[in-house]
């Protein structure tokens, strides 16, 4: 294990939403079916009975005792009661006492099952209180609050003015929307936000008891008026949004003065030709169709150009003085600047803040530059973006209210500031929130469990292999390097820009098809390998009781006979630990899924989330863990408008990416003009080289962009790097790796020596679902059917639910090849509850409701149904463990 660990804990403990539970209700019902069933096999036994009588009986009784039977039949208690009394001397006391024993189950059902009724009606009452009473506490208020403005207004609304204000159908919008954000902050792990706090340890760390001082619960107090337990008193860290400095620096150009705030910087990737000039960028076509996939750009080396050259080719520029300088070159200063607008258009040129894109100070440094800036329009805007900053400094301490104000505060200096630069407002899915905002915590985990971590590395280590096997890196290093060998021949040193020159000269479907690694022998022949050692993979696996068990030993094994495959040298898993219920004496690692090693995941992290000793930080532990094992490591100095991409220097270098701004400090900064690439036949890879020191550039962008939309020169530097984007799907596909033509089958839990893999998982078409039109409108008897529909399919109480149609599970798990089917459906691929699976309590009719909304919300949906693992019941056996938890653990290989 990497010497660090980061971990994130529900605010909102499982027993504030466990009580929430139907319990009088369900209690009643299942009374009533048992009573029920008693009483229909009296009724079997008493047809029998009664038609055995009826031919001895004289006319006039064998007509009555007809009628009792069927009486009997259709459950007509009071009908019963007074002709068996009347017929008594014809019956005989065995048929008489079946009879009251009938009656007696058959009135006891219709009486519990009028109790629960009654129950149900008090119980929604009760849990809506519930629900809305949580909605002041501040893991759910405060994260609605980023959510959307008028999304907590809208909900805050509903609390305060109670349902009888709105009509049903907005009710039930109301109610579901708070009921997922609740169940969300107590049993779903989020990565940013309210919901969930951030905490990190070393490795080593012992379970131990709370530390003295140390709160119950989750460490930290959750009610209305609590304030949270974090690192240095604040309650929480808040950046601004990236994208809207990106977007207030790039409508400078529009204002008067602005131009002297900024500088130029010339894209790294210009290379000259002769008459003319090539980099990667926009063309003026690309440009006006709202596309920028990145393309080679070609145009003429004029004077503007060879000027631009000249006077940027040292490094970044102030740009009044390159403004200036091509004034003076035109003759025309209006000219000058619209050529420069143009050429910003198309990439060659930047133009930027002269503050390094990771500097913790940018907001306060870009602040002082227009204060610096000289002009009046330049003093409104700092006036503007001090009030965004003030919103920054103040939200961690504010109260909900307080946070109200300040977030309506941020709404309209934005709006002056687009008034002011003569623009329009930045998109509104990049601006649902001005911050963005996590909750550290020095809390120590409740769950933590590093024996069984150790004890199960041998489990890890195969499944480690076991997703090189499926990762599409494997197919993409493969392809890339068949390109290389057919472009460059025998070469085995290529300048990286000339690799890149050529592959982006090729057609868009080949650029995608090499980065979906398809094509060439190579990769086909890994293929055939991958396939078999699945085969092989799938025979191993052995059927025990409910459980799908493998042998970690036979997992290497398999994957060993792929001669290609070649495994990152660390990896980071997602793990919980579960007792399964409390049926087990010690805690089992539950496998969440994987991400990319190299401490990348932790980057962003390691900036502000403090560790559980004041003796040890995960930055430090971080910089020294990597500089001693991966000495060659090399980030990626890129931003791209992203705040999950911001961390500090952790790498003692870094590629400078084209468009960002670099200031030095303790790292070296490497440009893409001056890296090579080596051709290493062996391992049929290709390796990023810096030849002024003879080194390799071990390339890992320490970020979370994913890089399926990403710019093509983006997509092709990731594609060089140790990165894993694992859906984390083991048994489908252990069944099939690609595109899947019809639904997945249902599957058991399965575990690679004592780690749990994948949960066991129920497919059901949506459409086989009973009564999801009626359980959206809380329909009770809906609810009844659905629940004898469920446990006659065995599916559990507590569940994940995910509603995808085909074509959306193909997309997210990436087996679908042509992205062309799915672009007008990216808007909808980006719902949470289409790739977020939700927690469902099926005896919850709040959150039945939800899912039943989400199942009938298009055609074609099929449902998953995935064991809840940890299990609620882990939570309420084990006092100690009141929060969902969950670890990011790193596991690496030495150079040794």
């Amino acid at each position: 294990m990497s010497p660090y660990v980061l971990f994130r804990r529900n605010r909102i403990p499982v027993s504030e939403v466990a009580c929430i539970n139907f319990g009088d209700s369900w209690s009643g019902i299942d009374g009533a079916n048992i009573l029920r069933a008693e009483a229909e096999k009296f009724a079997d036994s008493l047809s029998s009975l009664l038609a055995g009588i009826v031919p001895e009986t004289e006319k006039p009784v064998r007509s009555k005792i007809v009628q009792l039977r069927r009486d009997v039949h259709n459950g007509r208690h009071e009908r019963v009661v007074s002709r068996a009394s009347e017929l008594r001397p014809y019956l005989g006391e065995r048929i008489f006492g079946e009879i009251q024993d009938w009656v007696e189950a058959s009135e006891g059902a219709y009486h519990r099952e009028k109790e629960a009724r009654e129950a149900f009606a008090r119980e929604q009452e009760e849990a809506r209180a519930a629900f809305t009473s949580l909605f002041g506490y501040e893991a759910i208020g405060k994260s609605i609050q980023l959510s959307g403005g008028q999304l907590y207004q809208s909900l805050l609304n509903y609390v305060e003015q109670g349902p009888g204000a709105f009509k049903p159908s907005k009710v039930r919008n109301f109610e579901s929307t708070l009921v997922n954000y609740v169940y969300r902050a107590s049993l779903k792990p989020s990565p940013f936000g309210w919901f969930t706090e951030v905490g990190a340890f070393p490795a080593d760390l012992g379970q131990g008891n709370r530390a003295d001082g140390e709160d119950e619960g989750t460490g930290s107090p959750v009610g209305p008026a609590a304030a949270a337990t974090v690192a240095d008193g604040d309650a929480s860290v808040a950046k601004l949004n990236v994208f809207l400095m990106n977007w207030i620096v790039g409508a400078l150009t529009g204002v008067p003065g602005g131009w002297g705030v900024g500088v130029f910087l010339l894209n790294p990737t210009v290379r000259v030709d002769g008459e003319q000039i090539e980099f990667s960028g926009t063309s003026n076509e690309s440009f006006l169709q709202g596309r920028i996939h990145g393309e080679m750009v070609r145009i003429k080396r004029d004077r503007v150009v060879e000027c631009l050259l000249e006077l940027l080719s040292g490094g970044p520029r102030a740009a009044a003085d390159v403004a200036g300088a091509l004034a003076d070159a035109t003759g025309d200063e209006g000219y000058a600047r619209r050529i420069l607008t143009a050429l910003m258009r198309v990439g060659l040129v930047f133009f930027r803040v002269d503050i390094d894109d990771q500097d913790a100070e940018y907001s306060r440094k870009f602040e002082e530059l227009l204060r610096e800036g000289g002009t009046p329009q330049l003093a409104r805007l700092a006036d503007e973006f001090s009030a965004l900053r003030e919103v920054e400094a103040g939200l961690p301490g504010a109260t909900i209210p307080e946070r109200e104000a300040l977030l309506l505060s941020a709404q309209r200096s934005v709006s002056a500031i687009a008034e002011a630069c003569g623009t329009t407002l930045p998109p509104e899915v990049m601006m649902r929130s001005p911050v963005y905002e996590d909750v550290p915590t020095r809390t120590r985990p409740r769950t933590w469990s590093p024996e069984t971590v150790t004890g199960g590395l041998d489990a890890l280590e195969g499944l480690w292999r076991f997703s090189s096997l499926l990762e599409q890196g494997q197919t993409k290093r493969l392809a890339l390097y068949a390109f290389a060998v057919q472009s460059f021949g025998d070469r085995e040193d290529i300048p990286f820009l000339d690799y890149f020159a050529a592959f982006a000269r090729l057609p868009n479907q080949e650029q995608w098809a090499l980065l979906a690694g398809r094509g060439g022998d190579l990769t086909d022949l890994f293929l055939e390998q991958r396939d078999a050692a699945l085969r092989e993979i799938r025979r191993k696996t052995v059927l025990e009781g409910d459980v799908l068990r493998l042998d970690p030993s036979e997992l290497l094994a398999a994957c060993a006979s792929v001669e290609d495959l070649r495994d990152p040298a660390s990896i980071t898993f997602r793990l919980q630990f579960s007792s399964d219920g409390g049926t087990r004496s010690r805690r089992q690692p539950v496998v969440n899924g994987v991400f990319t090693g190299f401490g990348a995941f932790y980057s962003r992290f390691s900036d502000f989330v403090p560790g559980t000793n004041d003796d040890w930080s995960l930055r430090s532990s971080l910089r020294r863990h990597i500089g001693r094992t991966f000495p060659d490591q090399t980030d990626l100095h890129a931003v791209l408008g992203f705040n999950f991409n911001l961390h500090p220097p952790l790498t003692d270098r870094s590629v400078l990416y084209p468009g960002s701004v670099a200031s030095g400090g303790s790292q070296e900064f490497l440009g893409l003009d001056g890296l090579r690439l080596r051709v290493d036949h062996e391992s049929r890879s290709l390796l990023l080289w810096d030849p002024l020191q003879d080194r390799r550039v071990d390339l890992l962008p320490m970020n979370f962009l994913l890089p399926v939309n990403a710019p093509l020169l983006y997509q092709v530097l990731d594609a060089l790097s140790p990165t894993v984007f694992s859906t984390w799907q083991p048994v489908n596909d252990m069944r099939n790796c690609g595109y899947f033509e019809s639904l997945p089958e249902s599957f058991h839990r399965l575990e690679v020596g004592d780690v749990v893999a994948d949960r066991r998982t129920w497919t059901v078409p949506a459409e086989d679902v009973p009564g999801l039109e009626d359980l959206s409108r809380d329909s009770y008897e809906a609810l009844l059917r659905f629940d004898e529909w469920r446990r006659a399919r065995g599916l559990p109480r507590h569940a994940f639910v995910m509603c995808r149609t085909l074509d959306e599970f193909n997309t997210l798990t990436g087996r679908m090849t042509d992205m062309s089917k799915v672009w007008g459906e990216l808007a909808n691929l980006n719902r949470a509850s289409v790739h977020k699976p939700m927690y469902v309590d099926f005896r919850n009719p709040y959150l039945v409701r939800s899912f039943a909304r989400s199942a009938t919300s298009r055609s074609g949906v099929f449902v998953s149904v995935t064991e809840c693992l940890p299990a609620v019941e882990d939570y309420a056996d084990d006092p100690d463990i009141t929060a969902t938890e969950e670890f990011f653990v790193e596991l690496y290989r030495d150079r040794d």
